[in-house]
């Protein structure tokens, strides 16, 4: 699972957002096929149907890992290849013990 929630792009969320889009344009092909005749329109409503639960599913797989991600791996930056370290930066979830918010490593 690591190998998933630590490279984590951004971009896995798109992957949601085209799926979902594809949802809504095919229930609204369904509502003009069934100007056609309600043969169509069955099949199409039923793919429509089918990608807006699947979006939905995705959205909460990929948001229960981005949180995970978030939270386990607040400070890592990515650097070269799938490999992170930590970020000199200050983290706003994770601080060392013994310094204070504004103070810097040495």
């Amino acid at each position: 699972m690591e190998r998933f929630i630590r490279p984590m792009a951004p971009g896995w969320f798109a992957s949601v957002m085209g799926t979902a889009v594809t949802s809504l344009a095919l229930t609204l092909a369904s509502h003009a096929a069934a100007d056609a005749g309600p043969a169509l329109a069955a099949p199409v409503a039923l793919a429509a149907s089918a990608l807006h639960w699947l979006a939905i599913a995705m959205m909460s797989v990929l948001g229960i890992a981005a949180v995970y991600r978030l939270i386990r791996h607040s400070c890592a930056t990515p650097s070269r290849g799938a490999s992170m370290r930590p970020s000199r930066s200050r983290c706003w979830l994770w601080r060392p013990s013994g310094r204070s918010a504004g103070s810097r490593p040495p």
